[in-house]
């Protein structure tokens, strides 16, 4: 999807503000030197502030405070407001969505206090783009749909097909209210023909005819895409329009006419230097050119589209572009790339997914965050009136006393109703801390998740003695080319997920795959006695279901994977690595030395190190056949033994348990 938000959402109306022009910024600079400290002055503040705060955020910031700072002590309350929501602009740039919810919250209950309509549908509308970023959909629409109630009641056109466009995206994100979003959409539209305001215009024909793409309504889908394109003709917000309106024609076959299409949104987006939108042309060509069979063209555009898309973090485009890449490549039997890409595919695939997940945890931090900031402000609040108190009474008991009563009744009910809503937020961010913690379990230990929650972060820790497992995967590179890149991946999903498995059963900590290869140890992050022999039993259990899927494969003339194992016993050091989608890793010579047990075994076989041999060499439930010293490359010559199951033990044992 590729719909549009109304981004004019956030030049608020100001009856101070001219329109924010560069070359006015000087002579309002100059006036401020002049300008003596009266309600002018705020006004001239106000006005530097909104001029600058898309292009100097951290100077907005700074002249609206001195708004804010004056027009507080002259109560002046317009001033005041105007000032909130010039601070909160600055902090919207910076990325701050807390003290941007803050002092627009501030703003909004000046304006409402005011009775402001206009103002405060301004603040309304902003303020769902606030929640709508964080991913708080429901919080968003409520937002909007308060300040398209005050529009509609002031009757001002561009507010209200603001809200209604922006009502209509969050709708259009869900195929399950999509349809709901068309009517908000079309309600815009014909506000912005009333108007004659072509981005009203471009923009909501365009999200219609999305909508309608996505519903497979190629007629109606191009019949708005067509108005919109009439509407937004030599803008950067063309580039988008065109690119659909490609995708349509491919839908239905028609590729020449979705090449000259798509071929204009690259020529638009790159003239308006538009990387994002530019990124999204090429990957629309590329999959034209891919369903045309031109498969080395789609591999050439596709490739463009992937630079671009990594240098503007576009990861939900990204992820097509490899698809794309992946299944061209392998329409051309390079099966080498295809498998490359197919991994970056389901890399890139898996950081999108992580990233919804950390929206979700990302909405409950920022209500948390939020809420612990209005409590923060409510008590400097508090004790600053108190103060304030105190002095005037030394002056005017009486009257002191009167004011004190009257704010400690405030106090109480502003006190009650907060304490109410904490009750609410607690409710809701408990209900979501389980699923928080499930998803950080998935990523880390137990022991290592539980360390990093309570201190914030994780110490690397020594271990004398692990045991490292390496398994991999013989003759892979052959066997890939006789298979397509999704049936491969299949292939190995299916072994790792069987792997994963064993690994909880004999509480053996997985570690890492690197391509075909599985590495996990027993013994960390808690040691446990009879770790090596877990360990052990695990890699043997890897085998046979390596050698029963081969079986399986085998009668069904499919091809299959054959295995070897390697297993050393001794020191590692363990922790965390990274900062961004960090891992638990483990370090060491034991490390590489499990690697050279594995590559210097036999497929079917567990190939042991003497330190775990010495281990495990008198437990019953295991055979085992000597090789001697075996030369290896870069650690000379190693004592190796093949283990195997005693199966005659493990049968009288078993037999000994069903009689119990």
């Amino acid at each position: 999807m590729q719909l549009q938000k109304f981004l004019f959402i956030l030049i608020l109306c100001s009856p101070f503000v001219a329109s924010g022009q560069v070359d006015k910024v000087d002579s309002l600079k100059a006036l401020l030197k002049e300008s003596k400290k009266d309600i002018g002055r705020v006004r001239i503040l106000n006005e530097l502030s909104n001029s600058i705060f898309a292009t100097a955020p951290g100077e907005a910031i700074s002249y609206g405070t001195q708004a804010k700072k004056l027009a507080f002590e002259l109560k002046d309350s317009v001033g005041l407001a105007y000032a909130l929501k010039n601070i909160g602009l600055g902090y919207y740039i910076h990325g701050n969505y807390i003290e941007v919810s803050i002092n627009w919250e501030e703003s909004l209950a000046i304006f409402e206090a005011l009775h402001d309509d206009l103002g405060s549908a301004n603040l309304l509308s902003n303020l769902g783009v606030v929640y709508s970023d964080q991913g708080d959909d429901a919080k968003a629409i409520e937002y909007y749909l308060r300040s398209l109630r005050l529009s509609e009641k002031v009757g001002d056109s561009l507010r209200i097909a603001t809200a209604l466009g922006n009502i209509g995206h969050v709708y259009a994100a869900k195929e399950a209210t999509r349809e709901k979003s068309l009517g908000y959409f079309m309600d815009a539209l014909k506000i912005g023909e009333s108007v004659s305001d072509p981005d009203i215009i471009g923009t909501s024909a365009s999200n219609i005819g999305d909508v309608y793409f996505l519903k497979q309504q190629y007629d109606s889908a191009l019949i708005y895409l067509e108005k919109s394109l009439n509407a937004l003709v030599n803008t950067a917000d063309a580039s988008p329009t065109l690119n659909l309106i490609g995708k349509v024609y491919a839908s239905i076959g028609n590729y020449d006419l979705a090449e000259y299409y798509q071929k204009q949104a690259i020529d638009i987006s790159t003239s308006f230097n538009a990387n994002f939108d530019l990124s999204e042309a090429l990957l629309g060509l590329g999959n034209t050119y891919e369903q045309k069979g031109k498969y080395n063209q789609a591999i050439s555009v596709y490739l463009k589209a992937q630079k671009i898309a990594v240098d503007v973090g576009a990861n939900y485009i990204l992820k097509d572009v490899y698809e794309g890449l992946a299944n061209s490549y392998s329409s051309t039997s390079d099966f080498k790339n295809a498998f490359f890409y197919q991994k970056q595919f389901d890399v890139v695939k898996d950081s999108v997914y992580n990233t919804e997940t950390d929206d979700k945890i990302k909405t409950l931090q920022f209500s948390y965050e939020l809420d612990k900031k209005e409590d923060q402000i409510e008590i400097l609040e508090q004790n600053a009136e108190i103060e304030s108190l105190k002095a005037k009474r030394q002056e005017i008991t009486i009257y002191s006393g009167i004011v004190m009563v009257f704010l400690l009744a405030v106090l109480g009910l502003g006190l009650f109703q907060r304490f109410k809503y904490v009750q609410r937020t607690n409710k809701i961010i408990e209900n979501e801390k389980d699923r928080s913690e499930n998803l950080l379990l998935n990523i880390l230990p137990e022991s290592i998740a539980r360390e990093l929650k309570e201190k914030g972060s994780a110490i690397s820790r020594d271990y004398e003695r692990v045991s490292i497992l390496f398994t991999d995967f013989k003759s892979f590179t052959q066997l890939s080319a006789k298979l397509s890149a999704q049936v491969l991946v299949a292939e190995i999903n299916e072994c790792f997920k069987a792997f994963d498995a064993i690994m909880d059963k004999y509480r053996i900590e997985k570690i890492k795959t690197i391509g075909d290869a599985y590495m996990a140890a027993g013994g960390l992050p808690l040691p446990f006695a009879d770790s090596a022999k877990n360990t052990v039993l695990a890699a043997l259990e890897m085998q046979n279901f390596i050698e029963q899927r081969k079986q399986k494969n085998d009668s069904l003339g499919l091809p299959a994977f054959e295995m070897r194992a390697g297993i050393h016993t001794g020191h590692v050091v363990a922790g965390i690595v990274g900062v961004k989608k960090f891992q638990y890793d483990i370090w060491g010579d034991a490390v590489n030395t499990a690697s050279r047990l594995e590559s210097n075994g036999q497929v079917g076989k567990v190939n042991i190190s003497k330190s775990t041999y010495e281990l495990i060499k008198d437990d019953k439930a295991f055979v085992f056949e000597s090789r001697g010293k075996v030369d290896t490359k870069g650690k000379g010559e190693l004592e190796m033994y093949f283990a195997g199951r005693n199966e005659e033990f493990v049968l009288k044992i078993e037999k000994v348990l069903e009689n119990q």
